[in-house]
């Protein structure tokens, strides 16, 4: 299935979205389109999108305007395919502040808003976007490193989309509970990522569900590169929304919005996952850097479960 999102304000009556559905229908896959009216919302929005791609089968998105940006958001947060018809970029983000507040929609007549909390919802999901350049670009990077080896190491990957249907809470532990088990051949200490960043591993299985423990349990700890230096570090969870950088070598200056990626040592995770960004606080020492996640923990309702196999390959 393909979906289609349409703009800020349109529907799915729009004139791109009926010709997008008519050429499909003259190829005769016309069922093989999914053209869902979006609310101005961004919060709903993502909840619907998340929806559909968890009840079908999805192998790409087309969008246009704002649509293009959400078809973006999640075809790379998916790896899927996507088709982007003048979607909403970064330039576009400053003047939409203009465009918060109530609407009759072009094509139905429905009274929405879009509110200020949209727009900053939508601004973090640009950084998302950003997020993942950066995971390209680590990677990149790291590539011409291994080619200067005589043996050079890849990664190749499998994933399992799953379904979070328990979320565990207590004052310290972050846990989850996932509908995918061992009968889909998950096994402990497969990385689980929200899109394309880090937020846990499978710690127990069993037949038809698995649990995870989430990077800001207590429990919690993982080889981490801090860029742009590559400065090497564990980072720890702290039974909060943050977690925190520990043994580092003193004489490292860190500043805020450094990236956290996985180190790959221990052979626990690849190397390159995006996890968070340094937050300092004015005087605060060594010991108390903390790390704001890319993710938003209590609000994953789907996941993928990805194990990592290295390839050598000889020239």
């Amino acid at each position: 299935m393909i979906i289609y999102l349409h703009g800020f304000n349109s529907s799915s009556s729009s004139s791109k979205a009926q010709l997008c559905k008519k050429y499909l229908t003259d190829k005769g896959v016309g069922d093989k389109i999914l053209i869902p009216d979006l609310p101005l919302s961004t919060y709903k929005v993502v909840n619907l999108i998340e929806m559909l791609i968890s009840e079908n089968e999805i192998i790409g998105f087309i969008g246009s305007s704002m649509g293009g940006f959400y078809s973006c958001y999640f075809a790379n947060k998916y790896n899927l395919k996507g088709v982007y018809i003048n979607p909403v970029v970064d330039d576009h983000l400053p003047s939409m502040l203009n465009i918060v507040g109530s609407y009759e929609n072009f094509n139905n007549g429905k009274k929405d808003t879009f509110s200020m909390n949209d727009y900053e919802n939508l601004k973090k999901d640009y950084e998302s976007l950003k997020a993942t350049k950066l995971n390209t670009d680590f990677l990149k990077s790291e590539n011409e490193v291994l080619k200067s080896k005589i043996n050079d190491v890849s990664t190749q990957s499998s994933e399992l989309l799953a379904k979070v249907i328990i979320d565990k809470k207590s004052p310290f532990l972050r846990s989850v509970i996932v509908n995918r088990g061992s009968k889909d051949n998950v096994i402990l200490g497969m990385a689980v990522l929200d899109g394309k960043f880090l937020v846990g591993k499978v710690v127990e299985v069993n037949y038809s569900t698995s649990r995870v423990l989430l990077l800001s349990d207590l429990n919690s700890k993982i080889p981490v590169s801090i860029e742009p230096n590559g400065v090497q570090s564990i980072l720890s969870g702290s039974g909060s929304s943050f977690g925190e950088i520990q043994y580092i070598k003193e004489d490292y200056q860190l500043d805020s919005d450094f990236e956290i990626f996985t180190s790959g040592s221990g052979g626990i995770f690849r190397s390159g996952i995006p996890i968070g960004k340094t937050i300092l606080n004015a005087g605060s020492g060594l010991n108390t850097i903390k790390v704001k996640f890319h993710s938003d923990f209590s609000q994953l309702r789907l996941v993928k479960i990805v194990s990592f196999e290295e390839v050598k390959q000889n020239d």
